[in-house]
């Protein structure tokens, strides 16, 4: 499913930002800065996906409640990632932030060409 993005990598380096700044959630801000980190040399996708990501949010967060498709299957691999795989290098416990999840769905879709339709 996730043919253009290392998902491990992506997390490892929310980690590394995460250390630096010494906060201990991952905020779609955190996803962000990692997307622009990795995602560099394109900048065209990179701003699209990143207005795809925020509209996400935008969505998620309106009264009108949505279902985001790909969102349980990329909260257990994230969440694996922190109960489990995060041990290899750092001993801190670190936590989503509430729209997170989202966030990260919005990008992964937009990078898988799965972007969804909320109209």
């Amino acid at each position: 499913m996730d043919e253009k993005l290392d998902i491990t990598k992506l997390l490892r380096l929310c980690i590394i930002l995460l250390e630096h700044t010494g906060e201990m959630t991952i905020s779609p801000k955190t996803f962000q800065t990692a997307f622009k980190i990795i995602y560099i040399d394109d900048v065209e996708n990179l701003n699209k996906g990143i207005n795809i990501a925020t509209s996400y949010i935008v969505k998620y967060n309106s009264e009108i409640k949505i279902k985001i498709t790909t969102f349980n299957y990329y909260k257990k691999i994230i969440k694996n990632f922190l109960n489990n795989d995060l041990l290899e290098f750092t001993n801190n416990k670190y936590r989503l932030g509430k729209s997170s999840i989202v966030y990260f769905c919005g990008f992964a879709d937009f990078l898988n060409n799965k972007i969804q339709n909320f109209n």
